[in-house]
Formats: structure tokens, sequence, C-alpha cells
């Protein structure tokens, strides 16, 4: 059948190209409007990257590790960019740390970055080898014991030395230690085994105000009554402390009596 052309059909038509003309027109603005908004965002993203470096990193809570330590573990350094650091990423990467238990990051005033820090808490060290080989280890209140830098303290002198100790036994003294208050822990200078005619695992701490403390490694606990027990002693030259932990007491000795009655001597 033909078809015939009449005005209201053509009219008709016209009128629907005029209805699809606008669509086109509307995606192009669409289009060029979030093209504006990308480019706005890559220049305010540059302009922080290149004007906005961080200026100071607050190092807050480390009793016991530098603060380049902390810096090195959290990986944030004056003049990196300050927009570009994500605390949540960092904080787990720095719990990763066996010496980190927690951490807290947040952004302060000034383009800066304040790192709060919760040690694990480490109740000793431990130097072996000689000369060039030489290994430095950190002791931890739950026994862990872990390769580090000495360097990386903020002050080696506010945990004991063990001395020629091995590793069962710095793991067994470690978790008694644990249990008592930094107070106690950073007045102890040196720890060490010495034989006694009872107990061969008897252990030595030598403390810095001069006493010598002898206890088995379970009676540790009870250096948490140390202030008690030497409160009233003003001299200390050649005192030392015999824990005994069967009785629950602890009782001050003159050092000779220790070492005669008490110490076995090898023949």
């Amino acid at each position: 059948m033909e078809r015939i052309e009449t005005p209201f059909i053509e009219n008709r038509d016209k009128q629907k190209g005029k209805r699809h003309a606008p669509k086109g027109g509307i995606r192009r603005k669409i289009l060029a409007i979030v093209a504006g908004v990308l480019l706005c965002a890559a220049v305010i993203a540059a302009a922080m990257y290149f004007l906005f470096p961080i200026k100071n990193v607050i190092i807050r809570g480390n009793r016991y590790l530098a603060e380049e330590y902390v810096r090195k573990i959290a990986g944030i350094e004056e003049n990196q960019r300050y927009f570009f650091r994500f605390t949540g990423k960092i904080r787990e990467q720095m719990k990763e740390d066996q010496l980190i238990r927690n951490v807290t990051i947040t952004r302060g005033e000034n383009l800066s970055y304040i790192i709060d820090v919760e040690e694990n808490t480490i109740v000793g060290y431990q130097i072996t080898g000689s000369n060039r080989d030489v290994t430095s280890t950190l002791i931890l209140a739950d026994g862990q014991i872990i390769p580090f830098s000495a360097e990386y303290m903020k002050n080696i002198a506010l945990t004991p030395m063990f001395i020629d100790i091995s590793d069962e036994n710095c793991r067994d003294i470690a978790v008694q230690l644990g249990k008592l208050e930094f107070d106690v822990i950073s007045r102890i200078s040196e720890v060490s085994v010495v034989s006694f005619t009872y107990d061969e695992n008897m252990i030595k701490l030598t403390m810095e105000d001069g006493y010598k403390v002898y206890s088995s490694i379970n009676g540790l606990g009870y250096m948490k009554d140390y202030f008690d027990i030497v409160i009233n002693k003003s001299d200390n030259s050649g005192s030392c402390i015999l824990i005994m932990e069967e009785y629950s007491s602890a009782a001050i000795l003159e050092c000779r009596e220790i070492e005669e009655n008490y110490i076995s001597h090898a023949e």
C-alpha cells in the first residue's frame, strides 16, 4: 500500500526530532561538569601535595622506645605530604611491631601528627657474643625475646641487664618480673642466676640502691613489696635480701652470711 504523506505526519516527525535533540546536549553538559570537577580535584590534590608538608610529628607515651624508632615504624617524617597519610593504615602497620601494644594517631593543629604509643612492657635486655659478633635482645614481660638495636632505646638504664641467662630462664624470669610495677623494675640493675645448696636456679637481682636480692624464679613476684622491705633500713652496705617463697616473706641478712651458708661453691 502506498504511503500518503500528509502535513500532519510530516509535522509530527519534525516534533519527534526536536524532542530527541536536547538529550545529547544534556549529556555533553554533564560530562563537561564531571570533567571540571575532576580537574579541580586534581589541581587541589596537587596543591596539597606540593604546598602542605608535615611540619611536626609529636610522639607521646614512649617510655622505653626512642622517638626515632617510633617514627621509623610509623613511616611519618616532617616534610612529607600532610594529606597523603592515612592514619588507619599507619596504625595497623605499627601494631604489627612486637614492641607496640596499641597506638592512636591523630591529626593535630598546624599540619602536625600526634602519635600516642602504648608499649609492651620491657623487663630487661641481654647482650651476647663478643667483638664484632654481638647480639642485643630485649626481653618482654610476656617472655618474648626480640633482637634489637640499642640505639633505638630511649633510656636503656630503665631496664635491667640479664647476664649469661639461658633463653628458657629468661622467659620464666620475664613473666615474673612482668607482674611488678615499673618503679621496682627500673631499680634493678642486673639479673643473674646463682646456685644455692637447695636450688641451682636461684635469681640474684643487683639493685641500684646497693642491695642484692636472692629469690627463686617463682618468688620474684614478692618484689612488689620491695620498698616496704627496705624502708626502715638506712644502711644498705653489705646487706642482702633473701626472699623465702615458702614462707611468703623476705629477710634482710648480711651478704656474707648468704655467701657462706646458702650459695654453692664449686670444689
